[in-house]
């Protein structure tokens, strides 16, 4: 329904852009008449005027194209908060966030526990990483789906796990790309500190790498050194 609604306003933007040119151009040639300019004059003047209509017209297509679509806009899975203290009992909360201009569609997250991923996995048919479903589903932490999220919007506390030194994978599906988002936690002498980073699968850039306030450059080190070891494709097979 809302692609349908979205399509609607595109031919409608369109069909105005088109008879809001066609008609300055009129307006322009009816005012041409009644003047003494040159008449190459005059043309000259007209197809100027036409080239920037045909420039603007390509300016707003492209605006509403990268709109519908969602452009280069991807999602991402924030850490909201995490308790600073060991001897505190708490929970960590994450929040969606879509920190664009743009909006996100057709988004699905799924979110593993890393940990438990790597230690259920076993060697099979060929030296293949395989993990029984059942295990899959014990390490899945987050299954969220979203129509759309839009521009500068949060979705936040859907999620509380313990808060423990720990490892995260999540795949981030959206209309026009596939994010992988590594997500590390670690225990400092009782203070917890954290990393996460935003791949393009596609490409293998990497889009961003965020990490909790007030850490020191060996703390940093450490996290980058963990985040590398938790890997850009998780590529495994179901077997019982």
């Amino acid at each position: 329904m809302i692609r349908k609604y979205m399509d609607l306003i595109t031919n409608l933007a369109y069909l105005f852009i088109f008879f809001g040119g066609v008609a300055a151009i009129v307006l322009s040639i009816i005012q041409a008449k009644g003047a003494t300019k040159d008449k190459n004059e005059i043309i000259k003047n007209q197809e100027a005027k036409i080239e920037e209509l045909e420039e603007t017209l390509k300016e707003k297509i492209k605006f509403i194209e990268t709109y519908i679509s969602g452009g280069d806009s991807y999602p991402e899975l924030e850490i909201l908060s995490i308790p600073s203290n060991s001897k505190k009992n708490g929970k960590m909360f994450f929040q969606m966030a879509n920190n664009f201009d743009l909006p996100i569609y057709d988004l699905k997250v799924e979110m593993y526990d890393y940990d438990l991923i790597k230690l259920k996995t076993f060697k099979a048919l060929g030296n293949i990483d395989h993990i029984k479903p059942s295990d899959l589903q014990k390490a899945r932490i987050i299954s969220f789906q979203e129509t759309a999220i839009p521009p500068r919007t949060t979705k936040a506390g859907f999620y509380s796990p313990e808060v423990k030194e720990c490892n995260f994978y999540a795949k981030l599906f959206t209309r026009n790309r596939i994010t992988i988002e590594k997500i590390t936690v670690m225990n400092d002498k009782g203070f917890y500190y954290f990393a996460y980073q935003l791949i393009d699968e596609k490409t293998g850039q990497t889009l961003k790498i965020f990490y909790s306030q007030e850490i020191s450059e060996k703390a940093k080190n450490i996290l980058n050194n963990r985040l590398k070891n938790i890997p850009n494709n998780l590529e495994i097979k179901f077997s019982e």
